[in-house]
């Protein structure tokens, strides 16, 4: 039978109860150090999740001479949503990751033209 001591008197109850039997405190509600441990994860995983989504910036970044990304910046990257302008082609407006376009964006060219892109090792790829 597991057991947990009784915060008022210490003596040793079953998990199960509700009270105390010694003293009649409420001991139904106690946690266990395998729940605050849990609990101190969780508040570790968050507290990490805050500092990281804190890093992001709005920034101007010139990869190349031929090369530009505006929008969201991490860690010195084009992370998160943004714009990237090429000197000869136009603008991709998407979600990057690592100085990449991640899935689908829309590829603006310099005549006013939309066209839906993805890029895949490097190469841009148009998908209409």
């Amino acid at each position: 039978m597991k057991t947990t001591a009784c915060p008022k008197c210490g003596n040793f109850v079953s998990r199960n109860s509700k009270q105390c039997p010694y003293c009649g405190v409420n001991v139904s509600k106690r946690l266990d150090l395998k729940n605050l441990a849990v609990i101190g994860v969780v508040i570790l995983v968050g507290v990490g999740l805050a500092s990281t989504l804190q890093r992001k910036s709005l920034d101007t970044l010139q990869l190349t001479s031929e090369l530009a990304y505006e929008g969201e910046v991490a860690d010195g990257k084009a992370n998160g949503k943004g714009r990237m302008t090429y000197r000869n082609l136009g603008t991709i407006e998407g979600r990057f990751e690592n100085n990449s376009l991640v899935g689908t964006g829309i590829l603006v060219t310099p005549d006013g033209k939309t066209r839906k892109v993805t890029v895949k090792n490097g190469n841009i790829g148009f998908l209409d």
